[in-house]
């Protein structure tokens, strides 16, 4: 396996999936003898612009600008709150609350059980997945809609921002709850790819996988081909398949998934509320005008345009 930590990446961001999103050339030769620069009189030719232009923002480091925005908001107690949530607190409960609401109410030992029927009956059909999805899953998302980061940029930043702020909230609830993977309670799960060096509730996977989804939804269009309808059902399908697949390997309880989903949607409601600062266009030196727009509604509106 090459590095230590590779089976981890896939809840860190999804960045095996980018491609750096925006360069698209790569690695480029240039002569010792004569370089490109020593041409003509190239050299002295500037560009009178200085501004940064929106367009060569790559979605993955777009996702970091929405983060603080998301950080600066959302109240991430590390005490149970003794009353009902504020509009921008999230709370996971404890597994055992969380199995109390699942069909059956089971216990550990049973979704243990299930998850050995998981093992035995699928895991050999989805091993492919399951390697491939350890490392990242934006990809799916993006031949599923049958898009890239070129041809719907804007698109891929609203998934890179489910991918990046469903990893920040699940590992701040997986830093609290700690609780142990499957496998190392059932040893014999012995999952087919590396146990993530972090606790198991909630699952990343399913955070990341629902919140995307949700974040690309927003943005498709109702009208006139109803988009959001067909679309949504194909990439909500998506979500709930990659969240499933970590239950096959053997890496997560199916407590560790709901609480994951119901973990994307509250921070959805956030993301997508009031209570978020208004943030764009950004301030720059020099430039006294002050921001008129909440940074994650204009993502929304710029996606929408790029399926009209």
């Amino acid at each position: 396996m090459a590095g230590s930590n590779e089976g981890n990446e896939g809840n860190e961001g999804n960045a095996g999936n980018v491609g750096r999103s925006g360069g698209g050339y790569g690695v480029l030769a240039d002569r010792v003898d004569i370089p490109f620069i020593t041409e003509g009189n190239i050299a002295s030719k500037r560009l009178a612009q200085t501004k940064w232009d929106d367009r060569s923002w790559t979605g993955d480091w777009y996702a970091w600008l929405m983060l603080v925005d998301f950080a600066r908001t959302v109240d991430l107690p590390y005490v149970k709150p003794s009353g009902p949530l504020g509009a921008t607190q999230l709370w996971v409960p404890t597994p055992a609350e969380t199995q109390a609401t699942m069909l059956g109410t089971p216990n550990d030992n049973q979704e243990i059980g299930r998850l050995v029927r998981l093992a035995e009956d699928e895991r050999a059909d989805a091993l492919g997945e399951i390697i491939d999805q350890g490392r990242g899953f934006i990809g799916y998302f993006m031949a599923a809609m049958s898009i890239s980061p070129h041809s719907h940029p804007r698109t891929c930043r609203l998934l890179f921002t489910g991918s990046l702020i469903g990893a920040y909230v699940s590992l701040h609830f997986k830093g609290l709850h700690q609780r142990r993977r499957p496998p190392q309670r059932a040893p014999a799960l012995l999952p087919p790819i590396e146990v993530p060096g972090h606790a198991s509730y909630p699952s990343g996977h399913a955070t990341q996988a629902r919140l995307m989804a949700r974040c690309i939804e927003a943005a498709l269009p109702t009208t006139p081909d109803n988009i959001r309808g067909q679309l949504g059902d194909v990439i909500d399908t998506l979500a709930a398949r990659i969240a499933r697949n970590r239950e096959i390997a053997g890496l997560h309880f199916h407590s560790d998934t709901v609480a994951g989903w119901n973990l994307a949607d509250n921070a959805f409601t956030i993301l997508n509320g009031t209570n978020m600062p208004v943030s764009v266009p950004t301030p720059i030196p020099n430039d006294t005008t002050a921001p008129t727009t909440r940074r994650f509604a204009q993502m929304v509106s710029d996606a929408g345009g790029e399926w009209s």
